[in-house]
């Protein structure tokens, strides 16, 4: 009989570790909302962002705070093109080294809500694995967008949005997430049937006269 415990409690460990396991949580390599930038509620060109270069062009930060406040709640977000007539390309400082992996990428766009022009461009890239391009209406809301991107050899990448055009209105820019997700395990149902299997066969050898562990 105190085999037959042994064999049980051990199960009842195994099956809690297991209802666990597929609760483990995705790595965060970056997640910026802007709200850290020290910055006035508006300023134009501006360059000295904590997790981003602006490498090429010009790019303006605005808050709720500020005249044009065309997203109340939202705190800070990004015009990608900023007011010098130079469309910005906002670049990761850090140049992420990609081990093989699934990934997600997501982050908040909107139109300019300017009416002029009708319509914006921006390319999203992280490194040579992953580029789209959206065109968005000027009057487009706030739109979250999340990609999947699976990794299949070691890189290395920089996450960037490069703005098209140059007419001092662009798209905004807010919340922009990278995680590498956690790698796959079991379904517990499956690890409990798995460990009820087991459970079962070392009764059935003590009953028969086998030798218990």
């Amino acid at each position: 009989m105190n085999s037959l415990k042994r064999i049980i409690a051990a199960a009842a460990v195994f099956a809690a570790v297991v209802l666990t396991a597929g609760k483990a949580s995705a790595l965060v390599l970056l997640s910026d909302g802007f709200e850290t930038e020290t910055t006035f509620s508006w300023q134009p060109a501006f360059m000295n962002f904590n997790n981003w270069d602006v490498t090429s062009g010009t790019v303006d930060i605005i808050s709720e705070w500020s005249y044009w406040n065309w997203f109340p709640g939202y705190g800070y977000y990004v015009d990608l093109d900023g007011s010098s007539y130079k469309a910005g390309t906002l670049t990761s400082k850090t140049n992420f080294s990609l081990t093989p992996g699934v990934y997600t990428l997501s982050f908040d766009l909107a139109g300019s809500q300017r009416k002029i022009p009708s319509t914006d461009t921006v390319t999203v890239s992280l490194g040579s694995v992953f580029s789209q391009t959206y065109t968005l209406p000027s009057t487009a809301p706030m739109s979250t967008y999340s990609y999947s991107i699976t990794v299949t050899s070691p890189t290395t990448g920089h996450i960037s949005f490069s703005h098209a055009g140059g007419d001092n209105v662009g798209i905004i820019l807010d919340n922009v997430l990278f995680e590498k997700m956690a790698a796959s395990v079991p379904e517990p149902s499956t690890l409990l049937l798995t460990a009820s299997a087991a459970a079962g066969w070392l009764f059935a050898r003590r009953r028969h006269g086998g030798s218990p562990l």
